[in-house]
């Protein structure tokens, strides 16, 4: 019987110390996320150190009849908005986003993770290059319905 413990004891912690022993659990095999995690007012206070940068940012996207924008109410700010557009989705966020868009002129205003690449170099994007950054989203991770119409935040004095 003291043996039966001793080879239990042992395979226990064996597959301890050893996480390639045994069988794995949720979380032992680590996938690197090609995204970096980054928050939109760090974003856009730094947008030449991600300039190029595949992240993934959760934020505010508005849409509409000639807008389709990122913010963050905490850091808003007119002169520095980032154009969001599409670029090959899988076929769940396309799912996600035809869920949640509105044909109506008024728009949209959402609660969205965004993954994608971020652009900054040119500065001129989206309708009528009135946007400083550009987000080419190739996934959503989460969208969540706030509110019809898709009005700007107020400027913060």
């Amino acid at each position: 019987m003291k043996v039966a413990y001793l080879v239990l004891f042992l395979s226990i912690t064996t597959q301890v110390s050893c996480p390639s022993a045994g069988l794995h659990e949720k979380g032992d095999n680590k996938i690197t996320d090609p995204f970096m995690r980054v928050s939109y007012c760090e974003l856009i206070r730094n947008p030449s150190a991600y300039d190029g940068k595949k992240v993934r940012i959760a934020a505010t996207y508005r849409s509409g009849y000639e807008w389709s924008e990122l913010y963050d109410p905490d850091c808003f700010d007119f002169e520095r908005r980032t154009w969001v557009e599409f670029e090959n989705l899988n076929a769940e966020s396309r799912r996600v986003l035809e869920d949640l868009r509105t044909e109506r002129s008024e728009g949209r205003t959402l609660s969205v993770t965004f993954a994608g690449i971020f652009e900054s170099s040119t500065g001129v994007y989206g309708h009528r290059n009135d946007y400083k950054y550009l987000l080419k989203v190739s996934n959503v991770d989460q969208a969540e319905f706030l509110f019809e119409g898709s009005k700007l935040p107020t400027r913060k004095e």
